[in-house]
């Protein structure tokens, strides 16, 4: 049996309440009944007309400047921030059209959490940019146990794209933009060593992710 798909704006109806599957109602109940933290934290709204972009990576650098390009065209500008002070920071400096999600790409549980809010907050989304990346001159783990560099680069916004599907399919034109770096052009990826197990360079696993 299929159920229906209800987006929590915050003029969401009784009836339509009523009529969610039990388990959108125990999520929704969560968002509804608990205030954001800050000012901007991402809370369920209807943007009207505007687009709504998904951002990773807008705290500096290429993700920053792409925030300001899109507050510019008019978006409703969501970004995904490990840090609650410099997402808050960032969106105040950005306006009232931009909101921050608390994630940590290098844990997949804090990926599926940030996607469970956005799916309940947001009826729609227009761009998701998976920006974000890193580069570490040391081999590291995220807290699942993979290789960081494919964690955070590839992993984590491999999932976090899966799970805003929906969210994007609601979108009359929905696109989807993944960053790369330069050394995607000569990287290889080794099949049987994804996680760098055997041998590790910074380089090599950065251009693999």
């Amino acid at each position: 049996m299929r159920h229906r798909v209800y987006t929590a704006y915050t003029s969401v109806k009784d009836q339509e309440v009523l009529d969610m599957p039990a388990t959108m109602l125990n999520v929704y109940a969560m968002y509804t009944t608990s205030q954001p933290s800050s000012a901007h934290e991402l809370e369920p709204f209807a943007p009207g007309s505007r687009l709504v972009s998904v951002l990773t990576g807008a705290t500096g650098g290429i993700g920053n400047v792409v925030a300001h390009r899109l507050i510019e065209a008019d978006h409703h500008v969501v970004v995904l921030v490990r840090n609650a002070e410099r997402g808050e920071s960032l969106c105040e400096e950005l306006g009232e059209s931009a909101r921050w999600v608390s994630c940590d790409l290098a844990s997949l549980e804090s990926v599926r959490d940030a996607a469970q809010r956005l799916q309940l907050c947001l009826p729609h989304i227009d761009r998701l940019i998976n920006n974000a990346g890193v580069y570490l001159s040391s081999k590291h783990r995220t807290v699942d146990g993979f290789e960081t560099h494919f964690g955070v680069n590839y992993l984590a916004p491999f999932l976090l794209t899966h799970l805003l599907l929906p969210a994007l399919g609601r979108a009359p034109l929905a696109r989807i933009v993944n960053v790369s770096g330069e050394t995607a052009r000569f990287a290889r990826i080794n099949l049987k060593d994804l996680n760098r197990e055997r041998r590790f360079t910074t380089l090599g696993a950065y251009g693999q992710s």
